[in-house]
C-alpha cells in the first residue's frame, strides 16, 4: 500500500486525472493518497480496469504479472517474456504493437507504474492486481492471449443480395426521412422532457405523428439522434443543436455517411481493424466471436454495446434482418465514402420541382431535396411524407417566413422557381393579402422609447409591460377577444391597447389566435424573429459545475509534494490500530541500536505516538520519526 500510495503521489496531475476518469472514480469517498491506493486495489476496480482491455493489453499485464514476482520487474525482462511467447509472430496489427505503447496506455487505467531513471526502465504492479490476473480473472495463459485470432473459414456462394441492398436502402432513407422530420418538429416547437426519462405524452404524440411512427418507436429514434448529437436537452426541453441544423441542410448521402461514420466510431478501439479479415463475409455471429476474443473480461457489458450497435445498424440499412450486408463490411474497415455510393444509388432521386395548385398546395413528385425542403418549410406547412411530398401555404405560415426575413420578392422567386406551371392566381392573392396584412398588429415592449411616445401612460403606470399597436377597428375586436382575457388588455388614453403582461406572452396568444402579429424593435419596424430554437452546446450549467475530478485533484495537491509518505502510512497505520486497539510490534531507532516495543497505541498527534506498553504496563510518547517499523501481532492489549 505504501509503495502504490508513493507512486500515485509522483504521478502527474493530468495524468493521474485522465486515469480516475477512465476508472469512473467516485471522489467522494477519497479523502488521499492512501484512500485512492485502497480503492485502486478493490477487487471491483481491478475488474472494472480490466474489462474493457484487448487481447493484447492484457497479454502485457499477464507478462508485467508473471515477471515481477515482488511486484517490480525490469522492462526489458517483460519484452523478453512476450517475445518467447509469441508476441509480434503475426496476432494482428494491434498485437504488432510495441509493448512500450501498449505499457503507455495501460498507465492510465492505473494497472501499471513506470520508472525510468537512466539505465533503470522498471514497471511496477500491486500485488492484489498480480494476484486478480493470475488467479481471479479467469484470463487465458499468456501464449493464449498472444496467438493470433481464430482463422477465418472461407465460404463462396453466388447468392444475389441485391433484393437485401434494395431493402437496406428503403429501410435508411425511410430512417433519414423520420430523423429529419423529429429534428425539423423540434426546431420548430420544442419537447418537453420527463424528470425521470422520457418525454411528455402531448409531445410524444406530435412527434410520433410527424415522423410517420408508432409512438413505441420514438424512444430509439430520439436517442440515436442524441447519440449523434443532433439534438440536446437543454433544462426540461429536447432541441435541435446547431450540429442537427447543419445536418439538416446535408444532401441524404452526406446524411447517411455522417450518421454511418459516427456508428462505427462508437466500435471499441482495435476491433474494426479484426473484423475486416473477414472480408465480404462478415456475420453478426463472427462480430459477436470476435468482439469477445478481442476483449475477453467484457462479458454482458460487451454484449449491451454491440447490441445497440446492431439495433442502430438496422435503421441504417447496415443490417437487414440482423445479417450484415457487403457494404457494412466497408463502412467498418473506414471507406464510408464506398459505401455510401454503394448504397444511395438505391435511393430515390430527389426533386428540385413541384405542383402548385390552385388550393394552396404544393406537391412534389419525389422526396424534396434537404435544402428545398428547408426553404420551404419556411413559408409552408409540411403536410405529408412518403412517395411524394406535400405543404401547404396559408396565411399564417407566410406571416411566419416575412417575419422571419422573407420580403414578398423572395417568395414568388421561391415559388417560381419551385412551380411546374407557374404561380397560381389564388397563391398571388394571398401573397398580396399576406404582404397587406403583415404587421398590422405590433407588438411593442412598454420599456422602449418609442411606446413611451405612443401613449403617456405608459410612463406613468411601471406595471405595463406591452403596447399594442393596430388600426382601431382591431382594437375593439381584440379587447373583446374571450381567447385573450388572460392578457387583460385595456385601452389606454391614446388608443393603444396596454397589458401587464410580458412582450412574448401577448405575441404568442395573439399568433395562437391567428391575427397577423409581429414585435415591434426599438424605431416601431419589424423585428426580425428566428421561429427555430437551437440548443446551446454545451448547456451553460455545464461550465458553472464543479469537475469532481478536479475538486479531487485540489485536495490531494496539498499532501502531493509532501516527501513524507512513509510517515504519513505510519500515523494511518498506528491510528488505525488505537481505534481497534489493537497491538503491534514496534521497532524504535535508539542511540545505541534499535530496541522493539509491544504497544497498544491510544493515539497519533503532532508527530508523536502515545502508547501503552504491554509489557512493562507503562505509557510512552514516541515521535513518529524514530519509529523504524511496525508489525503486527496477535492478540489485543490486555
Amino acid at each position: 500500500m505504501l509503495e502504490l500510495a508513493a507512486r500515485l503521489r509522483r504521478l502527474t496531475p493530468p495524468a493521474l486525472a485522465a486515469g480516475l476518469r477512465t476508472l469512473g472514480c467516485d471522489p467522494m469517498k477519497i479523502a488521499d493518497f492512501f484512500d485512492l491506493a485502497e480503492w485502486l486495489i478493490e477487487p471491483e476496480t481491478i475488474a472494472a480496469a480490466t474489462r474493457t482491455l484487448t487481447r493484447p493489453e492484457l497479454g502485457v499485464l499477464r507478462a508485467v504479472a508473471e515477471a515481477s514476482g515482488t511486484g517490480t520487474a525490469m522492462f526489458a525482462e517483460v519484452c523478453e517474456l512476450l517475445h518467447a511467447h509469441g508476441a509480434g509472430a503475426g496476432a494482428g496489427a494491434e498485437a504488432r504493437t510495441s509493448a512500450a505503447e501498449i505499457r503507455a496506455r495501460l498507465e492510465h487505467t492505473l494497472l501499471l507504474f513506470s520508472h525510468t531513471d537512466g539505465e533503470n526502465d522498471d514497471v511496477y504492479m500491486h500485488p492484489r492486481v498480480r494476484t486478480y490476473l493470475q488467479d481471479g480473472a479467469q484470463l487465458p495463459t499468456l501464449r493464449e492471449l498472444l496467438a493470433p485470432p481464430p482463422p477465418v473459414l472461407v465460404s463462396s456462394d453466388n447468392v444475389d443480395r441485391s433484393i437485401l441492398t434494395r431493402r437496406a436502402a428503403h429501410v435508411a432513407h425511410a430512417s433519414l426521412t423520420a430523423l429529419a422530420e423529429l429534428l425539423s418538429a423540434l426546431g420548430t416547437r420544442p419537447a418537453r422532457g420527463l424528470s425521470k426519462g422520457g418525454l411528455a405524452l402531448p409531445d410524444a404524440r406530435r412527434l410520433a405523428d410527424t415522423c410517420g411512427m408508432d409512438l413505441d418507436g420514438l424512444p430509439a429514434l430520439l436517442a440515436r439522434a442524441a447519440n449523434a448529437t443532433l439534438v440536446a436537452r437543454e433544462g426540461s426541453f429536447w432541441l435541435i443543436t446547431p450540429t442537427g441544423a447543419r445536418w439538416e441542410l446535408m444532401d441524404l448521402a452526406d446524411k447517411w455517411a455522417d450518421l454511418a461514420t459516427r456508428w462505427a466510431a462508437r466500435f471499441p478501439p482495435g476491433l474494426p481493424a479484426l473484423l475486416t479479415r473477414h472480408q465480404n463475409k462478415l456475420s453478426v455471429a463472427r462480430l459477436r466471436a470476435d468482439a469477445h476474443w478481442w476483449l475477453p473480461l467484457s462479458g454482458s457489458q460487451l454484449d449491451e454495446t454491440l447490441d445497440a450497435l446492431l439495433e442502430e445498424a438496422e435503421s441504417l440499412g447496415l443490417t437487414v434482418g440482423g445479417e450484415p450486408l457487403e457494404f457494412t463490411q466497408l463502412v467498418v474497415a473506414g471507406d464510408v465514402t464506398a459505401a455510401t455510393t454503394a448504397l444511395v444509388e438505391h435511393f430515390p432521386q430527389p426533386v428540385d420541382r413541384a405542383y402548385v395548385q390552385d388550393d394552396l398546395t404544393i406537391i412534389a413528385p419525389g422526396p424534396v431535396s434537404p435544402a428545398l425542403d428547408v426553404r420551404l418549410r419556411e413559408v409552408a406547412d409540411a403536410e405529408g411524407r412518403g412517395n411524394a411530398y406535400s405543404y401547404r401555404v396559408t396565411a399564417t405560415s407566410l406571416s411566419r417566413g416575412l417575419s422571419g426575413g422573407a420580403t414578398v420578392e423572395s417568395i414568388r422567386q421561391l415559388f417560381s422557381e419551385v412551380s411546374l406551371t407557374g404561380i397560381p392566381q389564388p397563391l398571388d392573392y394571398l401573397i398580396d393579402e399576406a404582404s397587406r396584412r403583415f404587421g398590422v398588429v405590433r407588438v411593442i415592449d412598454a420599456t422602449s422609447e418609442w411606446s413611451a411616445s405612443l401613449d403617456p401612460q405608459v410612463t406613468v403606470d411601471a406595471s405595463v409591460r406591452t403596447v399594442i399597436h393596430a388600426p382601431h377597428d382591431l382594437l375593439q375586436i381584440l379587447v373583446v377577444d374571450s381567447s385573450l382575457s388572460h392578457l387583460e388588455l385595456t385601452l389606454g388614453p391614446s388608443g393603444h391597447l396596454l397589458s401587464r403582461t410580458d412582450p412574448e406572452v401577448v405575441f404568442a396568444a395573439l399568433s395562437s389566435a391567428r391575427y397577423p402579429v409581429v414585435v415591434a424593435n426599438a424605431a416601431g419596424g419589424v423585428q426580425r424573429r428566428e421561429h427555430r430554437r437551437i440548443a446551446r452546446m454545451p448547456p451553460p450549467t455545464a461550465t458553472t459545475q464543479t469537475d469532481p475530478i478536479d475538486a479531487l485533484l485540489d485536495r490531494l495537491a496539498t499532501t502531493r509534494d509532501s516527501q513524507r509518505t512513509e510517515e504519513d502510512w505510519l500515523a494511518r497505520t498506528l491510528d488505525a490500530a488505537a481505534k481497534t486497539k489493537s497491538t503491534l510490534i514496534v521497532t524504535v531507532r535508539l542511540s545505541d541500536g534499535s530496541s522493539e516495543y509491544l504497544l497498544a497505541p491510544a493515539s497519533v498527534s503532532n508527530g508523536r505516538l502515545r502508547a501503552r506498553d504491554a509489557r512493562s504496563d507503562i505509557e510512552r510518547t514516541l515521535p513518529l520519526s524514530a519509529i523504524i517499523a511496525v508489525r503486527p501481532t496477535i492478540g489485543r492489549a490486555q
